[in-house]
């Protein structure tokens, strides 16, 4: 399975490579706004958007859609960034912005086989970067505290996620 973005008109197309003659399945949501990031394994799609302003439509809402590809179900939530799969794990990632109005938020759920999500974590600042991957949970962190030390620092943090 392969999955192209559709930025502009938002989307995937979803190939399954085991049947090159087969046609493609188009993963969209109607008035919501996805295509610029995706994640796929052997039992989930998903699409969804990484920022505002990366040849998105901003009049439309933010949207990630899930689906299950066995089952054929498809769920969208109300989540967007960088998305990761692992398994039935899925991590959204929600980057800060430049000028701190949009926080970094980190949500990652357990997907049934009908791809209907469970919230299973929550995190915010100091979370930078996150990621799901061979059942674990990565988290990459930023420090400072002048009574520690005077600079920043990172903290990389691996946790089994199932």
């Amino acid at each position: 399975m392969v999955l192209h973005l559709i930025p502009k008109k938002g989307g995937a197309w979803l190939f399954n490579l085991n049947q090159p003659k087969s046609k493609p399945l188009k993963i969209t949501a109607p008035d919501a706004s996805i295509g610029s990031s995706v994640a796929l394994n052997k039992r989930f799609a998903a699409v969804g958007n990484v920022l505002f302003g990366w040849d998105i439509d901003t009049e439309l809402p933010l949207k990630t859609l899930i689906r299950a590809i066995d089952s054929g179900s498809t769920t969208v939530i109300d989540s967007y960034g960088e998305l990761s799969l692992s398994g039935n794990i899925l991590a959204i990632m929600r980057f800060r912005s430049a000028d701190y109005e949009i926080t970094a938020l980190l949500k990652v759920f357990r997907l049934d086989d009908n791809a209907k999500p469970e919230l299973i974590i929550e995190r915010g600042h100091p979370v930078e970067r996150a990621w799901v991957q061979n059942g674990f949970l990565v988290t990459v962190e930023r420090h400072f505290d002048p009574n520690v030390r005077p600079v920043r620092h990172i903290k990389v943090c691996l946790e089994p996620v199932h």
